[in-house]
């Protein structure tokens, strides 16, 4: 199946409704997705690990419903860890 993630409606998996996918952070060299940043109408935005996503359809991606406070600006390509981290829900703003 095809699905375009751009704007697609994100939700946790105990129904709350996050926002959109805005972005997503990638790893040019190994072609690996790091993270999904969602965006919601108030200006809220989240940072998602592909280890939180329990399923994406054509409608909607379902998270994990953890959630940790975090800066976006902290988020930078020199930063990301290479190492697989625990599920953590980052919002941020």
């Amino acid at each position: 199946m095809k699905i375009n993630l751009k704007n697609l409606k994100v939700q946790t998996k105990s129904g709350v409704n996050l926002g959109k996918v805005y972005d997503i952070v990638l790893d040019t060299k190994e072609q690996i997705i790091w993270q999904y940043e969602i965006r919601n109408l108030l200006g809220k935005r989240y940072l998602i690990s592909p280890l939180q996503i329990i399923s994406i359809n054509n409608q909607k991606m379902i998270v994990e419903d953890n959630i940790i406070k975090t800066r976006i600006e902290n988020i930078v390509e020199n930063k990301i860890n290479r190492e697989p981290e625990g599920i953590v829900m980052d919002q941020v703003g």
